[in-house]
């Protein structure tokens, strides 16, 4: 039997932490306890909420029965079986996001204001859970739709990163600082899906006072993610269909 751990449900979502500098964090990997201060020292939030948006013209649609189908690139050039992505309502403002079937991964997000925040993930073998991560009281944001008004867009994010095993114990506490940057408001992309203009966004990892793993990430208007790059490791992974239940259906 699946060992499921029982998460926090908010109904009012805090903001996250939008800093303009980055600071050097603490790492505590364990078994057994760990306790860790907040960084001492951030600057005023600049999270901008704005209205609510409808799903299905958002740039990451939150819609019950959605699914998408991507093809991934290896750095030896290797392209891999079709993997599919699905979407239910979980209640409570919560989307479970299911990749993969019997080796699968489990994410949950949730939409506040014009963003979209993952809040944890899954990973299991058959029934047995192997692992979960927790992206902190905020979630960690994926997408902000207040990004496209500003084509140069640069923010710094940061949040408490939790790691547990399978068995409930918590293995790693850290906060983590992410910067964003809006490369593009408006970029052709062409993949086996169709071509779609896309928002191109790249966040990296701040460690310390240097830039560490790097991911550009292209969304669609009404589609969701359309092309993923880690230009360090040479993966690509590209949306070959998608079916969005009363929005976007192809190819």
């Amino acid at each position: 039997m699946t060992r499921r751990r029982s998460l926090p449900v908010r109904n009012a979502w805090p903001s996250p932490r939008w800093v303009a500098v980055s600071w050097t964090a603490a790492t505590c990997v364990f078994p057994g306890a760990c306790s860790q201060e907040e960084p001492p020292s951030r600057a005023e939030d600049s999270f901008h909420e704005g209205p609510s948006i409808d799903e299905r013209v958002s740039h990451f649609p939150l819609v019950d029965g959605a699914s998408w189908q991507y093809v991934g690139r290896t750095a030896s050039g290797q392209w891999s079986a079709p993997r599919t992505s699905s979407l239910r309502d979980a209640g409570e403002g919560r989307f479970v996001r299911v990749d993969g079937q019997n080796d699968r991964v489990e994410t949950t997000y949730a939409r506040h204001g014009q963003q979209v925040r993952t809040l944890s993930q899954r990973r299991f073998a058959g029934e047995t859970e192997l692992s979960t991560t927790v992206y902190g009281e905020v979630g960690r944001v994926v997408l902000d739709e207040a990004w496209l008004e500003n084509a140069n867009r640069d923010d710094h994010v940061e949040y408490l990163h939790e790691e547990y095993a399978g068995t409930g114990e918590l293995t790693r506490r850290e906060w983590r600082v992410y910067r964003y940057e809006v490369r593009s408001s408006f970029e052709p992309v062409t993949v086996p899906a169709g071509s779609f203009g896309c928002v191109r966004i790249r966040r990296t990892r701040i460690v310390g006072t240097s830039s560490g793993p790097v991911q550009e990430t292209w969304f669609a208007r009404g589609v969701g993610l359309v092309q993923w790059l880690d230009p360090d490791a040479g993966q690509l992974e590209v949306l070959a269909a998608v079916d969005v239940p009363g929005g976007v259906e192809a190819p």
